[in-house]
C-alpha cells in the first residue's frame, strides 16, 4: 500500500482499521491495551483505552513483554 496514511488509521466504511479492533475486542474485555509510538499515543483513536509506548519498534514480542505489566491477570487475556 502506497499512503502516507498509516494502515491502522485507513478508512473502511467511515472508520479506520483499528476502531473496528477496539470496538470488537470490546465484546470480550473492558481492559484493551495498545502497545504504540509515542508520536500516536495521543491520538482520539485510542482515548477510550490503555496505552502502552514502545519507544522503538522491536517487533511483536518486545511489545507484548511491554504490556504484561498492564494486564489483569484474574481473566483471560487476548493477546
Amino acid at each position: 500500500m502506497k499512503s502516507k496514511t498509516l494502515k491502522i488509521f485507513q478508512i473502511i466504511a467511515e472508520k479506520p482499521i483499528m476502531r473496528y479492533i477496539i470496538d470488537s475486542s470490546k465484546h470480550f474485555s473492558s481492559n484493551i491495551i495498545v502497545v504504540t509510538q509515542e508520536s500516536l499515543l495521543k491520538h482520539e483513536l485510542f482515548a477510550d483505552i490503555t496505552t502502552v509506548v514502545q519507544s522503538s519498534p522491536k517487533g511483536t514480542g518486545k511489545a507484548i513483554l511491554q504490556a504484561i505489566p498492564f494486564l489483569n491477570t484474574e481473566f483471560p487475556q487476548i493477546l
